[in-house]
């Protein structure tokens, strides 16, 4: 695996650089506080929308590595998908 991580960053070093400096800026995000709440309102239809478009229906997952589950993705599709102005519900699945 090590010798993977080493050809790679042999080949890509900028991208590799750009993608770890881009995980460390969203760690940095994720670890700020943020005002206590949830929101369900319109403002989340296209974020929604946007998402269950992305998912991979063959290998499941949204869109291509990695594949883990992420639930707050997951909830707020569904939450999308409650919602009754929301045109997901009208996506053939």
């Amino acid at each position: 695996m090590l010798d993977g991580v080493a050809r790679i960053y042999a080949r890509e070093a900028t991208k590799v650089t750009t993608n770890v400096q881009a995980l460390a800026d969203g760690l940095a995000k994720l670890s700020q506080p943020r005002a206590a709440g949830r929101s369900s309102g319109p403002e989340l239809d296209p974020i929604a929308e946007r998402l269950a478009k992305a998912i991979d229906r063959v290998h499941g997952g949204i869109g291509q590595a990695p594949k883990f589950p992420n639930c707050t993705i997951l909830s707020l599709i569904w939450r999308g998908y409650r919602r009754p102005a929301c045109r997901i519900c009208a996506t053939p699945w």
